[in-house]
């Protein structure tokens, strides 16, 4: 080559993202680790809270959390404010130095994971006053809501057009934005996805184990185990799963673990108590690494969640070659649950089919084990290479604009 040849011809060209999130999150960690390796992509995250670094009260599970996976090792990343609990208020934290913060880090563009949220919003317009691009990368889809204000959808129409590029979760996080006048070149697939390596590399390691953990919950080898395991608090609508088992139990009986803790976690114990469902274990909260020993434990997985935005929970759980049955309120059932392929699905708050749903699952262990391995084979397709993908080809499109 040339002594006199361009640089853009000698290196590739560099491409400087800022990323604005909430707080540090155990399922994005992976992602962050993986982009900031990607050759031509510099990026810093900013994080508006550190809630979630260190224990935490997580309102959610209504208990403080420390999780037990590394959140903040090998990306770049900096703290807006400290010491804010979650759910951050609207306007919190209150004072974000978003233009110097952009220029001086000589910003492209910059991702947002959210738009309805005061900080974010003015991190929007601060990279838009300085001719930056803006991707956004939200949750929503038309299932989480049964009658949405037509000003907010106004709203987000009027906001929409000034993204340049949307990563859309999936299908129904795809078709919100599209409904909402996104332009369809302008929307990327960027998949939420887990990391699949390390629940697969878990769940073989916790099948060795299986009896001892079977033998320590006191529980049947011969008879199936259905598992929720999520946040114990209405939306997730956990009481559905106990009274569809009500149902079928005495022609198909089984064992029901509950992992999580939450707002609804006594009521819940006492329900299953008072009806004399004795075949109802409640593990209380798992930590990350704990939760493989019990995906490669069940035979069924449900999540039967009203206004839920995916539900990570069924990717992780699929990589341990598990069916799942899951209401059509969870973003991730047109995706990763497509009808009779990998699981089931059944309309959100409808006890008697999801009752069907398990008595059908319960009563074909040949049944269980096909959906249970197309599961596993779909999910290879969302992976953090996917979604890693995603976000690159939102890049290049934003590059050759």
């Amino acid at each position: 080559m040339s002594a006199h040849a361009p640089a853009s011809e000698s290196t590739p060209p560099v491409f400087r993202l800022a990323h604005v999130v909430s707080h540090p999150i155990q399922y994005q960690a992976p992602l962050l680790r993986r982009l900031a390796k990607e050759p031509g992509l510099v990026m810093k995250t900013f994080f508006l809270t550190d809630a979630g670094a260190q224990p935490f009260h997580d309102p959610g599970f209504n208990r403080v959390v420390k999780w037990d996976v590394p959140l903040l090792d090998g990306y770049d990343h900096q703290f807006i404010a400290r010491g804010l609990p979650l759910p951050l208020k609207f306007n919190q934290p209150a004072r974000c130095a978003w233009r110097r913060s952009f220029a001086a880090g000589r910003f492209h563009a910059v991702w947002l994971n959210g738009y309805a949220h005061g900080p974010l919003l003015r991190a929007f317009a601060a990279a838009k006053g300085l001719g930056m691009r803006v991707l956004v990368r939200g949750e929503s889809h038309d299932g989480l809501r049964r009658i949405e204000p037509r000003w907010r959808r106004a709203t987000q129409r009027a906001l929409f057009r000034h993204v340049d590029a949307f990563l859309a979760i999936g299908s129904a996080n795809r078709d919100f934005y599209l409904a909402r006048g996104a332009r369809p070149d302008r929307v990327h697939l960027a998949p939420y996805s887990v990391d699949n390596d390390y629940f697969r590399d878990r769940v073989a390691a916790a099948a060795v184990k299986r009896a001892a953990l079977l033998s320590e919950l006191r529980l049947s080898p011969s008879l199936p185990i259905v598992l929720f395991a999520s946040k114990l608090q209405p939306r997730k609508r956990c009481g559905d799963l106990l009274r569809a088992y009500e149902v079928i139990r005495e022609q198909t009986p089984a064992q029901i673990l509950i992992v999580g803790d939450g707002s609804e976690s006594a009521s819940l114990a006492e329900y299953a108590r008072v009806r004399g469902l004795g075949e109802v274990r409640f593990l209380g909260f798992k930590n990350q690494s704990e939760l493989p020993a019990y995906y490669d434990l069940c035979d069924i997985f449900v999540l039967p969640s009203d206004g839920e935005p995916w539900g990570l929970v069924v990717n992780e759980v699929m990589n341990a070659g598990k069916p799942v049955v899951v209401s059509d309120a969870v973003g991730a059932a047109r995706d990763l649950v497509p009808h009779g392929r990998s699981g089931c699905v059944f309309p959100v708050g409808d006890v008697g089919a999801l009752a069907a749903q398990l008595r059908l699952l319960i009563q074909q262990p040949d049944l269980r084990q096909r959906l249970g391995a197309n599961a596993r084979a779909l999910v290879d397709d969302w992976s953090i290479d996917a979604t890693v993908a995603g976000i690159r080809s939102a890049l290049q499109h934003l590059s050759a604009a």
